[in-house]
């Protein structure tokens, strides 16, 4: 099974986040209705486990925090919007190295 880490930065475009999500949850459904064991454990990954987005008209909850993971195959680091510097610095701390 293959791990997929989608992050979630402040002021990320919320469809950047979900429509992965989709994808890789989708295919896992196929999978099982095939009769076959999903491939993907998808996690969406933040700095606390609550992200607000938007001015917190939306918020997603996360599945881990970034701390917790210990290994990925896959990272994906979704869109982001808003002033760049600003958003830079808030989320300097989602990948540790």
């Amino acid at each position: 099974m293959k791990h997929i880490s989608i992050l979630v930065p402040y002021d990320a475009v919320p469809a950047a986040i979900v429509d992965p999500r989709y994808l890789f949850t989708t295919i896992n459904q196929f999978l099982i209705g095939a009769g076959k064991e999903p491939a993907f454990d998808v996690k969406l990954v933040g700095l606390e486990k609550q992200i607000p987005l938007n001015g917190n008209v939306f918020a997603v909850n996360t599945d881990a925090l970034c701390s917790e993971i210990e290994k990925t195959d896959l990272v994906i680091i979704p869109a982001i919007s808003g002033d760049m510097r600003t958003t830079i610095e808030r989320n300097k701390e989602l990948l540790p190295w």
